[in-house]
């Protein structure tokens, strides 16, 4: 699809002068085509976010994007992805690509996570049992109940998400929010702690 390879582009290819300023926050989409719909949706107009979207070989950060990052304080990257275990190591990953490129920027997960994806209702896909090695690579802030969904090849996707709700998500998140209130905080602080928000209470 067009809007789907458009959103997997960096943003300089179509706005040369873009990131000869600073730039204070980016969105990374694991799924294309849920990038496409935020920028559909104009997300990138009303957060002053580039969504950008990740390609199956590498994370769509590029040296001017980098530069432009750092140059805002406080900049940060946020990272939209599945509850599953390659979702769950994309924070990690982009993280990693930040640091390889000579930059300290923040990097920040907005979920899924298995706990956004049962208190949200969504339904949830059966692969095949991970390995070990995919397992290994999972965020520490993580429930033990997080982690055994997870070893039974449970998964659930962004692209479930109602799309309201995923909107109004995204545009607390990246413009700056207030926390959710009462026991649903307290129970993803520690996940928020390790760089996961949370997502609307249900």
């Amino acid at each position: 699809m067009a809007s789907s390879m458009a959103a997997s582009a960096e943003p300089d290819q179509a706005e040369p002068d873009l990131y000869d300023y600073g730039v204070p926050r980016v969105l990374v989409c694991q799924d294309p085509d849920v990038a496409a719909m935020l920028l559909a949706n104009h997300v990138h107009l009303e957060a002053a976010c580039p969504v950008l979207a990740m390609t199956p070989d590498a994370v769509p950060l590029g040296p001017r994007l980098l530069a432009a990052l750092a140059r805002t304080p406080e900049a940060t990257v946020y990272v939209l992805h599945d509850a599953s275990p390659a979702g769950l190591r994309l924070p990690a990953r982009v993280r990693a690509a930040v640091s390889g490129g000579g930059v300290r920027v923040r990097v920040t997960s907005l979920g899924l996570v298995p706990r956004h994806a049962m208190a949200l209702g969504l339904p949830a896909g059966r692969g095949p049992a991970p390995s070990a090695r995919a397992l290994a690579g999972l965020p520490a802030g993580l429930l033990p109940r997080e982690v055994a969904w997870l070893e039974r090849g449970r998964f659930a996707e962004v692209a479930a998400v109602q799309p309201a709700r995923l909107l109004r998500t995204v545009l607390r998140q990246t413009r700056g929010g207030r926390p959710v209130r009462g026991s649903f905080r307290s129970g993803l602080r520690e996940l928020r702690d390790s760089g996961f928000l949370t997502w609307p209470a249900v």
